[in-house]
């Protein structure tokens, strides 16, 4: 091999090695979404029960990225890793507010569904999920 073919993939090798540590170590900023997709509510006379179904988004991007991801080549983007989300956490969230004013919160279980049969089962507000799934139903039981 020539010498300058050795230079030439030197300089090849170091300008890939920069490009890459340009993804790493610049500067990054974060974006946290939050969407809730359904909301169910029961009430009475002495308390009332929401129940929110939603899905947290996060993403890091730096200033690379951002340009990759909004200029006219945006495919290219795709191929060095500019994703739509780091993560992604569904959740259900249950409130519960009693006749005297006071609201409680209370986060439920992963794979807690929000949709299926409600009833009342032995005087306390029960779900239990559509056939199929792998979600879970939940009872109210004070707690």
């Amino acid at each position: 091999m020539s010498r300058q073919k050795a230079v030439t993939i030197l300089i090849l090798f170091a300008l890939v090695a920069a490009v890459a540590a340009a993804f790493v170590f610049l500067p990054k900023h974060y974006s946290v979404g939050q969407s809730v997709s359904q909301t169910v509510v029961f009430w009475n006379d002495q308390d009332a029960f929401l129940f929110l179904d939603g899905t947290t988004i996060g993403r890091s991007r730096n200033t690379l990225q951002d340009m990759l991801a909004r200029g006219r080549y945006g495919f290219l983007g795709i191929l060095v890793g500019v994703r739509y989300a780091d993560f992604s956490k569904p959740d259900v969230v249950a409130y519960h507010l009693a006749a005297s004013g006071q609201l409680d919160r209370f986060a439920l279980p992963e794979h807690t569904a929000t949709y299926g049969s409600w009833g009342l089962v032995d005087g306390r507000l029960q779900l239990m999920p559509a056939a199929g799934g792998s979600y879970v139903g939940t009872r109210w039981d004070g707690e």
